[in-house]
């Protein structure tokens, strides 16, 4: 199969009718079951970690939308997708459309683009096609892998288009190694994501300060800021919401009481848990004690979902049969890479999902709280208007 990259800049904007609100509302909390599951799923405890499930969701959206009995099955479990093709692809793609209304000149940026790209004369169905592009807005790029030489050419057009729609964040996305003359189709999905705080932190306050690991003590420059914000003090931990420019989106950050119980506190974060904390949340005033920090990842998420319970998608007897004539193609890679750089100005992050798909073979004011986020702790970027998870990560050394 080929890679499916998404680059990720979200922010979901929806004014919808009660019946639209409600069928967003249930796909935007399975999205968000997914992304605390995936988090999981990779593990990496002892790395700073960066996904976006949001872009990982809607590359294999595309790639959903080919399956069928047990294989669609199985997809459907492990990413929370509605059997429902019809309800599912309106819903996904009213959100994915939705999200292009946000941006804000200058203040606030969030782009969303899919692409495919197919080999020229496999024995794809039509009907499939016609509904991601319908659904998903991408375009269908007919493309020769069957040549070293073709399949070069066509590596540099989709890491051009990567690098394009991701403000040239994600960069050498698709390598030579991730393609062979048995690969048939690249789906691709990639988010841009750029916005200012709703007040800034004055570079003059950055200080270098310690950051308490799980295996010692190390240096990192801290902002510093003071205003109010949601903040609530739960079991084993605390969270707190750092509000973007206009409220579209915020960053979320829950950490540990106990250094040395990171790993077990991060396997206790799922949505509901996160949805009742968040909800109790109360302004409180701030002593905001932030680390500037950068992350980038790359991973092949294929092992990670077969694990997981999707493993037919990548066996010789997946079934995408509503998207090619023949039961003759699978997974082979799902390729995800990230970039987010916090400072004191606010956030960029990008994200790609490539699927790779081959042919088959053998408070008060004067009552002031101190946060500072000086050990290991999980972040969140959450739109607002539709409470959809963009991107999740840790932050641990």
């Amino acid at each position: 199969m080929k890679t499916l990259k998404n680059i990720i800049l979200i922010a979901l904007l929806f004014q919808l009718n009660s019946m639209n609100a409600q069928k967003i509302s249930i796909q935007t909390a399975n999205n968000n079951n997914f992304s605390f599951e995936l988090f999981n799923y990779v593990g990496e405890n002892n790395k700073n970690l960066f996904l976006s499930p949001f872009s990982v969701s809607a590359a294999l959206a595309m790639t959903y939308e080919g399956a069928e009995g047990k294989t669609r099955e199985e997809m459907s479990d492990i990413l929370h997708f509605s059997k429902n093709s019809n309800i599912f692809n309106a819903d996904f793609g009213e959100i994915i459309e939705k999200t292009q209304s946000s941006t804000v000149k200058g203040k606030y940026t969030f782009n969303v683009a899919n692409s495919i790209w197919a080999q020229k004369d496999f024995n794809f169905l039509h009907s499939y096609f016609a509904t991601v592009t319908n659904f998903y807005k991408a375009p269908i790029n007919l493309v020769d892998f069957s040549s070293s030489m073709k399949r070069e050419q066509v590596i540099s057009e989709i890491n051009k288009w990567v690098e394009s729609k991701t403000n040239d964040k994600i960069r050498n996305f698709i390598n030579r190694s991730d393609l062979d003359k048995d690969t048939k189709l690249i789906l691709v999905n990639a988010v841009y994501f750029l916005a200012e705080w709703t007040k800034a932190f004055k570079k003059e306050n950055t200080k270098s300060d310690i950051f308490y690991t799980s295996n010692g003590k190390i240096k990192k420059d801290f902002m510093r800021e003071t205003s109010r914000m949601k903040y609530i003090k739960f079991d084993k931990g605390e969270m707190l919401e750092i509000p973007y420019k206009n409220y579209k989106s915020s960053m979320i950050i829950l950490m540990p009481d106990d250094v040395s119980n990171f790993n077990e506190f991060k396997k206790g974060l799922n949505s509901s848990m996160f949805d009742h904390i968040f909800n109790k949340a109360e302004y409180k005033t701030i002593n905001l004690f932030l680390p500037k920090f950068k992350i980038e990842y790359k991973k092949d998420l294929a092992k990670t979902l077969a694990e997981a319970g999707m493993k037919r998608a990548f066996s010789n007897s997946a079934d995408f049969s509503r998207m090619v004539c023949k039961k003759n193609i699978r997974i082979d890679k799902i390729i995800h890479q990230t970039f987010i750089n916090i400072d004191e100005a606010g956030t960029e992050a990008a994200a790609a999902t490539a699927v790779i798909m081959k042919r088959v073979t053998s408070v008060n004011p004067s009552d002031k709280i101190e946060f500072k986020a000086n050990k290991p702790f999980v972040f969140l970027i959450r739109d607002n208007t539709t409470g959809s998870i963009l991107f999740v990560g840790q932050l641990v050394k």
